[in-house]
Order: C-alpha cells, then sequence, then structure tokens
C-alpha cells in the first residue's frame, strides 16, 4: 500500500515526472464535461427527451473515463502507483484531491450499465427502457454533474498552480 507521506517524483520515469499527460488528459476531460453541461442547460429547447437522455449519456460516461484517467495520470505524477479504477479512486481519496470518495465509487459502480453510444444496457425501445434512460440522465444531472464540477474545479486549480511554479522555474533560469 502506497505511503500517505508526500510523494516523489525522483523515482519515475522522466515522462511520469512531466505533468503534460494530466494536464492533456484534463484538458480533454474539461471539453467534455462542457459538451455535458451545455446539454443539461438545453433540456428545455430538447423536442426529443430519449435523444436528450442518450447525450446526458454518453458525454457522461466519456467524462467519467476522462476524469478517472486524469487522476491517475495525476497520482502517477505524484509518485503514487494506481492503475484499476477503483484504486486510482481510494487514492485520489486518501490524498484529497476528491472529497466524495463514496460517490465517485457509485459513479464507478453504474458505469457499466451505460454504453458510450449513450444507451443503456439491455436497452430495447420499450417504454420501460425509455424510463431506466430518462432516470439514468436524471441521476447524472442531479446526481454526479455537481461532482464533475467540484473535480474540474480542483484540477484546474491545480493546473495553474503547476504553471505558476513552471513560470517561476523559466525565470530562475539565466
Amino acid at each position: 500500500m502506497p505511503s500517505s507521506a508526500p510523494p516523489c517524483n525522483e523515482a519515475l520515469p522522466a515522462a511520469s515526472r512531466s505533468p503534460e499527460r494530466w494536464l492533456q488528459r484534463f484538458a480533454n476531460f474539461e471539453k467534455v464535461l462542457s459538451r455535458l453541461e451545455g446539454h443539461l442547460q438545453a433540456r428545455a429547447d430538447f423536442r426529443d427527451p430519449d435523444l436528450l437522455a442518450g447525450l446526458v449519456l454518453r458525454h457522461y460516461a466519456f467524462c467519467f473515463e476522462l476524469a478517472w484517467k486524469s487522476l491517475r495520470d495525476l497520482l502517477a505524477w505524484n509518485g503514487i502507483d494506481a492503475k484499476l479504477p477503483r484504486q486510482v479512486i481510494k487514492q485520489a481519496f486518501a490524498t484529497g484531491v476528491i472529497s466524495n470518495g463514496q460517490l465517485w465509487i457509485d459513479m464507478l459502480e453504474d458505469r457499466p450499465q451505460f454504453t458510450a453510444d449513450g444507451d443503456i444496457e439491455g436497452d430495447d425501445g420499450s417504454d420501460d427502457a425509455r424510463a431506466q434512460l430518462a432516470e439514468a440522465a436524471r441521476v447524472v444531472a442531479e446526481g454526479y454533474l455537481e461532482e464533475l464540477q467540484a473535480f474540474r474545479d480542483n484540477l484546474a486549480s491545480r493546473r495553474e498552480e503547476e504553471l505558476q511554479e513552471q513560470n517561476t522555474r523559466l525565470e530562475l533560469v539565466p
């Protein structure tokens, strides 16, 4: 089990010591989250609720995938080796990168029922399947979106700190 002491980057390969990987993945996460937010803000304008629910679930699935992988890359950059999503979430919670570990576990456990094309596993087009689709989109909107936004804000702050540190290092170079 990794130590809770501050991580040391020195033992990692050079590519892992560089913040570019988590910064790039996080930038992609921000783009997808912005699209998810746009779909949810435009709810009243959508005439086809099934299409909207599908778009919400599709972008949520991409968002969550990019979020946990951004966490993995950030942890690796800080010297913490976690590969699987559950390990990554536990380490991110233990190190304070995320504050609601149980909600992240819930998002992870709900993920398999959402497919990348925005459908619900087992969707047969019936009224019951359409209700499940709508309910899943509601869970994303009311239960998961706020946590993804908090994650974005947290990592955006970390990104700004990293950029400031890089600028400071460049200023010190003669």
